[in-house]
């Protein structure tokens, strides 16, 4: 296997037949791995050992492309499937404890709202629902789409969701009245998955057969790039959680890894004997996990990797490290408190990339304000006087 510089973690044991979904834990400790057997195997992140395995027959039948993720605590994991439903799985009992019954087609993308009370579903049935995570009733059903959505997410403030589907459109949807504010249309063929950027002014689409992804401009629907990506069918296309890159698995066996603003791909991920239909980042954006039909997943490290589009905050002179978050529940209830006297501080990633920027109202006051769901941990604090000269 050609591992690019050494940059292959582990591949995860073998298993008997493809996989079909894969997903980090929020807090990137642990990772999960569904197949078409209908199990979905749990992993440690660090070790790579065998954690617990998921399974109930005539219970779950086949998973979709992005129909798996754990909850936002990481305690559950909460699986779509052919058999028209979602299912809550409580990890440490290895059971079902709720079921998500209503769609008339195949559940094919599985979310939760930030804080776990909602739960956002795709369809084969081209729609997308709403559901209340404690009583599994639908809140809203999200209708327009001509073809199956293949994916489904929450806007980073969750005030929006954003669907994909096979008939070659993406919608953007406000959440309190389930109409559509946006459509991006462009694409010669079905779409394959769409993404918000963090800061909610773009959406990146992949198309499943046109050999393009896109990014356009959210407030006038306008392309802002278009990158070619050559790879055959392209299965998934995943954007990292500061927004910077993506990750694409295609039909050629491989995955790559590409700069959004430059169109450049930076990385390509070779060694899997089949096709690579799942792809993702790490909430830290540090790893990427890639599955592939031929019955493995591999673990990658991307730290080394910097768009060439941020400006790395670390390397100004006039910012220096003040203060690290690591307390995880702190991060998952969405807010942060930072007791600075300073007039202005900065929020960077743990690759340096600048996140977020404040100036304080007065000297002495505590600044609160909403992470992304991407920033669950090792989000870093600095301080400086002035504001930062390029800031995305």
């Amino acid at each position: 296997m050609r591992r690019d510089g050494n940059h292959l973690i582990r591949t995860l044991p073998a298993q008997p037949v493809a996989i079909s979904a894969v997903a980090f834990s929020p807090n990137g400790a642990k990772l999960l791995t569904a197949s078409e057997d209908n199990t979905i195997d749990v992993w440690s992140v660090s070790t790579g050992n065998f954690i617990t395995s998921l399974f109930q027959d005539n219970i779950l039948s086949n998973f979709y492309s992005g129909s798996v993720c754990f909850s936002p605590d990481g305690s559950t994991v909460l699986a779509g499937s052919t058999d028209k439903t979602a299912k809550l799985w409580d990890i440490s009992a290895n059971s079902i404890i709720r079921t998500f019954t209503g769609h008339s087609g195949g559940v094919t993308s599985v979310s939760f709202s930030r804080d776990g009370s909602k739960v956002l579903t795709g369809s084969s049935d081209s729609t997308a629902r709403l559901w209340d995570a404690a009583t599994a009733a639908v809140i809203k059903t999200f209708t327009g789409h001509k073809g199956a959505v293949v994916s489904a997410a929450f806007s980073p403030k969750e005030s929006m969701i954003l669907t994909a589907s096979k008939d070659s459109t993406a919608r953007l949807w406000d959440v309190s009245t389930g109409n559509v504010i946006g459509t991006f249309k462009g694409h010669r063929c079905q779409l394959s998955s769409a993404a918000i950027t963090p800061d909610e002014t773009k959406v990146l689409t992949a198309g499943a057969y046109d050999d393009t992804m896109k990014l356009w401009n959210i407030a006038t629907g306008a392309i802002v790039k278009k990158i070619r990506v050559y790879t055959g069918v392209l299965y998934q296309a995943a954007l990292s959680p500061d927004g910077t890159l993506a990750l694409t698995g295609s039909s050629d066996h491989s995955a790559k890894l590409w700069d959004v603003s430059t169109g450049a791909c930076l990385r390509i991920f070779e060694g899997h004997a089949s096709m690579v239909e799942e792809v993702a980042f790490s909430p830290d954006g540090t790893k990427v996990l890639v599955g592939s039909r031929d019955c493995t997943a591999t673990l990658w490290d991307i730290s080394d990797v910097k768009s060439t589009s941020i400006r790395s905050a670390a390397q100004s002179q006039t910012v220096r490290p003040e203060y690290c978050l690591r307390n995880r529940g702190v991060a998952r209830c969405g807010k942060a408190s930072i007791p600075f006297s300073n007039p202005a501080f900065f929020v960077c990633n743990a690759r340096g990339q600048l996140m977020d920027y404040r100036s304080l109202s007065s000297p002495g006051a505590l600044s609160v304000f909403i992470l992304p769901p991407h920033a669950a941990n090792g989000m870093y604090f600095f301080k400086s006087g002035a504001s930062p000269d390029n800031r995305n």
